[in-house]
């Protein structure tokens, strides 16, 4: 076989064995519960229920986040990837947290343009010094965090949010949290939480 003939071979058969993975984590908007676990394989599924399955890797994996949970419509597809971050240790004013997080956020605004952030101390809260920051965030007192909703690249991936925030284990242990939604998410999410509800 010529050199010419080898290299017009291996670029044809990536274009049919190769999937090409255009979303966020290599999860694309719409595919189906199998198709993710022929993407992962069976044994890196950690827990399955009705409506969601969580995976210890991706398609395209990122070194900062151990487990994508995903969600799935049973018509649709998958509409929403919650992508968990690893264990962050921090200092009780969360400086190495908050260091994580404005880094990703930054390499999120090269994507998805400029968000809309959310950096508050809910009123009356007995955690506010610079030293509680840390269980200000355990205690859900504090909030910090960023959301995407417009622009070509978000809508062209049917994405209707991107959010990135912050949670914490403890004073000292924090990590971050990155979600997508895609068009249809607000729809099973009301239909999730109804069959939920038929229980009362």
């Amino acid at each position: 076989m010529k050199f010419r003939d080898l290299i017009m071979f291996v670029l044809l058969s990536a274009t049919f064995t190769s999937p090409c993975y255009a979303g966020p984590f290599g999860f694309t908007y719409g595919e189906t519960r199998k198709q993710v676990i022929a993407e992962v394989g069976q044994s890196n599924v950690l827990k399955s229920d009705e409506y969601s399955i969580k995976v210890s890797t991706a398609p395209k994996s990122h070194p900062g986040f151990e487990a994508y949970l995903l969600l799935f419509s049973p018509t649709k597809g998958l509409l929403k990837i919650v992508a968990i971050g690893k264990n962050i240790e921090t200092n009780n004013a969360g400086e190495q947290l908050q260091e994580t997080f404005h880094k990703t956020e930054s390499s999120l605004n090269e994507i998805y343009g400029t968000p809309k952030t959310l950096d508050y101390l809910h009123a009356g809260s007995i955690w506010n010094e610079p030293r509680d920051w840390m269980m200000g965030i355990v205690k859900k007192d504090r909030v910090l965090f960023s959301m995407w909703e417009t622009g070509e690249k978000v809508r062209a991936e049917h994405i209707s949010a991107v959010i990135l925030e912050v949670d914490a284990l403890d004073s000292e242990t924090g990590y971050l949290r990155l979600i997508y939604e895609f068009d249809g998410w607000e729809e099973l999410s009301d239909q999730i939480k109804r069959e939920r509800d038929k229980v009362f």
